[in-house]
């Protein structure tokens, strides 16, 4: 029997938070203070575009749609941080989480400062040159 073996760097993240990973992404996005639409709740979320801050381990910073209303997301992948409310859900034995809380996200997001992260209109653009276009209905 072949073994599969699981990928972890910030395309897995990704392809995870687009695909099985959506539901605890979306229930994430919910109980986020600076979600604006706690009282009306939460239809869609897509991930329209990101950037791979670090791969090994995965540090990446997500565009996401939440209904009509974008929003930056940066998501780690390690250790499960000590306030269970920064987790977004478990990934090849780790656990996925609020990369805020993470002491190399800073130090990636000004490294990549210089660089377009942005989504261009009409394609999307992921990080060192792999294009994925990702979408989850809810």
């Amino acid at each position: 029997m072949a073994s599969k073996t699981l990928r972890c760097d910030a395309a897995a993240v990704v392809e995870h938070l687009a695909g099985a990973g959506a539901p605890a992404l979306r229930a994430f996005v919910e109980r986020q203070r600076w979600f604006a639409a706690k009282a009306r709740g939460l239809g869609i979320v897509r991930v329209e575009d990101w950037a791979a801050l670090r791969d090994d381990p995965p540090l990446v910073l997500l565009l996401i749609r939440a209904d009509e209303v974008r929003y930056y997301v940066p998501v780690a992948l390690g250790e499960p941080p000590s306030d269970v409310a920064r987790t977004i859900g478990p990934l090849a034995g780790l656990a996925l989480f609020d990369a805020h809380w993470h002491p190399d996200f800073g130090r990636g997001i000004t490294r990549r400062g210089t660089r377009r992260i942005a989504r261009r209109p009409g394609r999307t653009r992921a990080s060192r040159a792999t294009r994925r276009s990702s979408s989850t209905a809810a």
